[in-house]
């Protein structure tokens, strides 16, 4: 009851000034990137808001690093709660009122819902077409062919990962896929196995394949590497006090995934996803990176890797 009161993530983007008090309903991307802008946007003593229904946040991220996250997150004065379940918001004269279903109440200048959007298929008449789908998009193959195979989906409207560039991608593979019927080229598929992802918190955390969590459910054997708080220059000098990585490899000495939480991830996951697509020893990949520009953040892969020389 009053999802009415709930504004969008193109709501908060046009705001001329940052209310006060304002929660986030669902602890995944944008509510943390959010909560992080507005944290140094604002003009000081703001009350930040996670609201998230699981046990933990940012289901497909690592859980220790994200942990290491929510610590730098309350630093900030944003704070996390987890398990909580939403039964009313309510608006009043002095704001909204967001009621919990044991009863507890935590008023807000606005309520943003962060718990993700659904993808907008209704006007697409998919059953017509006999087009498999469901709540998370269009089912696809590896080719981006749906259960109607004249027809294609890519992007947001498919049930796959919802990145810019992951629908780029998908974009190249569906159209090589349509011109090899047409004998034009080659067929291609698309491989999810090395996908990078940055939240734009800050730190940000970037990553690039399995999580920790991931290799123990499914039995894979693996070496780990893990610092947190790194006092390294890099970091040293510009008062990141929430540096850390993760990194975890296979009995190939190959990366199965990585994990950063640095104020400039994107060149430390870029790098780690090249390493993974071809299939870099952990050895190659250090003598690649000695002469890398120091002090850069790529610059510090040395000191991670050394412990699996």
């Amino acid at each position: 009851m009053g999802s009415e009161h709930l504004s969008t993530s193109n709501d908060f983007l046009d705001l001329e000034r940052l209310p006060r008090r304002i929660a986030f309903v669902g602890g995944g991307f944008i509510s943390f990137e959010f909560a992080h802008f507005a944290a140094r946007l604002g003009e000081g003593g703001q009350e930040l808001t996670i609201l998230e229904v699981s046990e933990r946040p940012l289901g497909p991220f690592d859980g220790e690093m994200v942990s290491l996250l929510m610590d730098a997150s309350r630093d900030e004065g944003i704070q996390v709660r987890t398990g909580i379940q939403i039964a009313a918001i309510e608006k009043h004269a002095s704001g909204l009122t967001v009621q919990m279903t044991g009863g507890e109440l935590l008023t807000a200048d606005l309520v943003v819902n962060g718990a993700g959007r659904v993808p907008n298929l209704e006007d697409l008449a998919l059953e017509a077409g006999g087009i498999d789908h469901s709540r998370r998009g269009i089912g696809v193959d590896a080719g981006m062919r749906t259960s109607n195979p004249r027809v294609f989906a890519v992007g947001d409207c498919a049930a796959t990962i919802q990145l810019a560039r992951v629908a780029d991608y998908e974009g190249l593979v569906a159209a090589r896929n349509i011109l090899a019927e047409l004998g034009l080229n080659e067929g291609a598929r698309v491989d999810y196995g090395a996908v990078p992802a940055v939240l734009f918190t800050y730190p940000q955390y970037g990553m690039v394949g399995m999580t920790e969590d991931a290799l123990k459910q499914q039995n894979i054997p693996y070496k780990k590497i893990f610092g947190e708080k790194l006092g390294w220059p890099t970091y040293r000098r510009v008062g990141l006090k929430h540096a850390a990585y993760k990194i975890l490899v296979g009995s190939d000495n190959r990366i199965l995934g990585a994990h950063f939480l640095s104020d400039c991830a994107s060149g430390l996951v870029n790098t780690l996803k090249q390493a993974m697509l071809n299939g870099t020893s952990v050895q190659d990949l250090y003598w690649q990176n000695i002469m890398s520009p120091y002090p850069t953040r790529e610059s510090d892969l040395i000191y991670m890797l050394k412990p699996l020389l």
